[in-house]
């Protein structure tokens, strides 16, 4: 709205006599037609006067011609008081300014103005208000229109609303990309650690080679590897069952078949020789009584002499 324009009345209900002419003869309309009839709806919070917004869409063409005009519904909002200074809500209150027309009065333009048939209320009344042609709108046109998925006119661009009928696969996949679009991603999936409970490495003999102080390669051993297990013995030279009960962990005593096992601070380790104890006979009186006696009369002596004077 410019500066030099004035601004427009704010919306308001007048109960007139031709007013309460007007709403009664819509109630009776829509009783024969057997359509539910709101007297005062509202757009926002303010009631609607019918017969005002009924007089200023039919000055302006009436519904087809403003819903093919570009945003025509707007400009009609505006005009009629009841966008007001709400800018940034003037496309969904243009649309609800749209359907209040095609719910309640747009059939009754058809009959008292164009003097036509209305289509019947399940395409007009039943559907959404989307797009225009009402005048000619049939069911057979109709329904080759939804079968074809040709959409409405929607010139006015406040027309893009959805329809009760079940959108077609391409646009819901459309509109669910948009959607998901402003969703944040899911998080990755944690996955539980599990441990590796198999061998680590392989073995000399699982790799194709030889333990020390063997010549040849497998493949040309003269002995097959069934003749190699024979005996109770393993291909490392101790038998099966001392190997099954052989202690396992580090220990010196212990010597690995497989040379590959031996960890190397155990092979090298040298334990310290024993240590020489000097050891003494010790009196008591269950192996020499004289001389446990001896040496306790000498230490009760010892204890009875008088001390000297400055000694301890």
């Amino acid at each position: 709205m410019s500066d030099t324009e004035a601004p427009h009345e704010l919306h308001h209900l007048d109960r007139t006599p031709e007013y309460t002419e007007f709403i009664e003869k819509l109630r009776v309309y829509h009783t024969l037609r057997g359509t539910n009839f709101e007297p005062e709806p509202r757009v926002g919070n303010i009631p609607v006067d019918l017969l005002k917004v009924f007089n200023h869409i039919v000055s302006n063409g009436g519904y087809d011609k403003v819903s093919d005009e570009k945003l025509a519904w707007r400009r009609m909002a505006v005009e009629l008081g009841l966008a007001g200074t709400n800018e940034r809500n003037i496309a969904s209150i243009a649309f609800a300014l749209k359907e209040k027309f095609y719910k309640n009065l747009a059939a009754y333009e058809i009959t008292t103005i164009h003097g036509k048939e209305p289509p019947p209320k399940d395409i007009l009344e039943d559907m959404t208000a989307k797009g225009a042609g009402l005048l000619t709108r049939t069911r057979e046109n109709f329904h080759k229109k939804l079968a074809s998925g040709a959409a409405d006119s929607a010139a006015s661009g406040d027309d893009a609303t959805p329809s009760r009928e079940r959108p077609s696969d391409a646009s819901f996949s459309q509109s669910t990309s948009r959607a998901s679009r402003g969703l944040r991603e899911a998080p990755a999936q944690r996955v539980l650690f599990q441990p590796d409970t198999g061998p680590t490495r392989s073995t000399r003999h699982g790799s194709g080679q030889l333990p020390p102080g063997m010549t040849g390669s497998p493949a040309n051993s003269s002995h097959p590897p069934s003749q190699q297990m024979s005996h109770g013995h393993h291909p490392g030279g101790m038998p099966m069952h001392a190997q099954a009960r052989a202690p396992r962990g580090a220990s010196y005593t212990y010597t690995p078949p497989n040379a590959e096992n031996i960890v190397p601070t155990a092979a090298n380790y040298d334990p310290r020789p024993p240590m020489a104890l000097a050891l003494r006979p010790v009196d008591t009186p269950g192996n020499n009584p004289g001389e446990f006696r001896r040496q306790k009369q000498l230490a009760d002596s010892a204890s009875r002499q008088p001390m000297q004077p400055g000694s301890k």
